[in-house]
């Protein structure tokens, strides 16, 4: 299994998404070896082997009884070089050259708008706050981990190759050319989900070549599902729909809060502050409830590229004492601020899933999603809203808001949802998945 990330160190769901599926998977008997490009420390994963691909077998955490054996030599390797430990340099070369082609004949088209973006946007990891540990440029990022996974798939002894999100797709691909091993690419989230109609156009191809190159495809929402279908040339039949799960220390037994008289509601939003996560949308609507509710606070924890806009237009708009922007929050500081609010809103432009409001709702805070969210399709005890209707939106919070009933009943169905929503059955659908690849 290939990922970009784990818990501790996660810069959104994708970490947590991981984490909680490998888990459910060990406990069904799944022998698990995950690469990630780097272990930073403080990395606990007892259910499966988590290999630092920089260094290779010779920097892995591996589970208790696993059964996996890495010989001394193996073991004592350190993957740097692109040809250092592999025998079939020639084929190596070939899968390189042919996957770089193909990426170039997927944007040929674009690329001067790509070399714009590039420009504009850059693709270079900077170092955030929250302590962003990628630096250098992304597309180095990308390929470096794929070079050196190519090297460890010829070492390890595995079934299939299972990829998650984009970065991960050029070093599934190569592994599964060089292994003959069959690739499941895992669709967290899409270039189009992130941009809406201006997708990198190289970022869009390397998704097109991973999916193409796929024996099968988990998304995890039917909603992200047909985006797949629309945004690829993909077969229907090849795309499968894995709902993600919550995780345990979230699934707790519904607990009705005590209403304090005279304090003033919180509405919070957490994630990205980019285009795809709406928090503008949901600053205009806060601007109408404020009219209506002068003592609510809005609280827009997170970070990036959108926040010195969407700071900018609250000051424009003369609401600085009604928001605070904490920025990136992590561990227990996300399920403290989340059990002080009393709404918790999602309004995504577009959301493959949006497991933060299966938290929320964990943690007993009712929430505003969007339409275009796929976490709706498992959570029905939620308001919902197009993300675009602002004047809709900021009527749902002032109900929600001016009455603890209605967020009572809100908090106890879905809570009921949440229970039912844990990773084991998103594991036996995975498995299933594994099972169709394989033949």
């Amino acid at each position: 299994m290939l990922g970009w990330e784990y818990p501790p160190h996660i810069t959104g769901g994708l970490g947590t998404a991981c984490e909680g599926l490998t888990m459910a998977l060990a406990r069904g008997g799944i022998d698990i070896s995950f690469v990630v490009p780097a272990l930073l420390g403080g990395e606990r994963a007892p259910h499966m082997t988590l290999i630092d691909s920089r260094e290779g077998p010779s920097r892995a955490l591996r589970k208790e009884g696993s059964g996996v054996s890495l010989s001394s030599e193996i073991a004592k390797s350190h993957i740097k070089t692109l040809f250092g430990c592999y025998a079939r340099q020639e084929e190596l070369e070939i899968g390189f050259n042919e996957l770089s082609q193909r990426l170039m004949d997927a944007q040929v088209t674009e690329i001067e708008e790509a070399e714009e973006v590039e420009d504009e946007e850059s693709l270079t990891f900077k170092k955030a706050p929250h302590g962003s540990r990628y630096g250098g440029n992304m597309m180095d990022e990308v390929y470096g981990f794929s070079q050196r996974v190519a090297q460890l798939a010829t070492k390890l002894d595995f079934d299939l190759i299972h990829a998650h999100d984009w970065m991960t797709y050029p070093a599934g691909v190569v592994a599964s050319r060089l292994t003959g091993k069959p690739l499941v690419t895992h669709v967290h989230s899409l270039e189009y989900d992130r941009s809406g109609q201006t997708v990198h156009p190289t970022i869009h191809g390397i998704e097109r070549l991973g999916i193409e190159s796929s024996g099968a495809v988990i998304a995890v929402s039917a909603y992200t599902r047909s985006v797949v279908i629309d945004q690829h040339p993909v077969e229907g039949e090849r795309v499968f729909v894995v709902h993600n799960g919550v995780s345990g220390k979230y699934r707790r037994s519904f607990r009705r809060r005590t209403e304090k008289k005279n304090r003033g509601k919180t509405v919070l939003f957490l994630g990205r502050i980019t285009f795809q996560k709406g928090p503008d949308y949901l600053v205009e609507a806060a601007s109408r409830v404020i009219r209506h509710i002068p003592e609510v606070k809005f609280i827009i924890a997170g970070t990036g590229d959108m926040l010195p806009r969407l700071v900018g237009r609250v000051n424009d708009l003369g609401l600085q004492a009604h928001f605070d922007f904490p920025g990136f929050l992590s561990g227990s500081d996300v399920e403290r601020i989340m059990r002080q609010s009393d709404l918790y809103v999602m309004p995504s432009v577009s959301e493959p899933f949006g497991i933060s409001a299966l938290e929320a709702i964990s943690c007993d805070t009712p929430c505003l999603i969007s339409k275009q969210s796929g976490v709706g399709e498992v959570l029905r005890h939620a308001l919902k809203v197009d993300f675009w209707d602002v004047d809709r939106m900021a009527d749902l919070m002032i109900n929600a808001l001016l009455y603890p009933s209605m967020r009572y009943e809100m908090v106890r169905n879905a809570s009921r949802e949440a229970q039912r929503l844990r990773w084991g059955p998103a594991a036996h659908r995975t498995v299933e998945v594994y099972r169709s690849v394989l033949g």
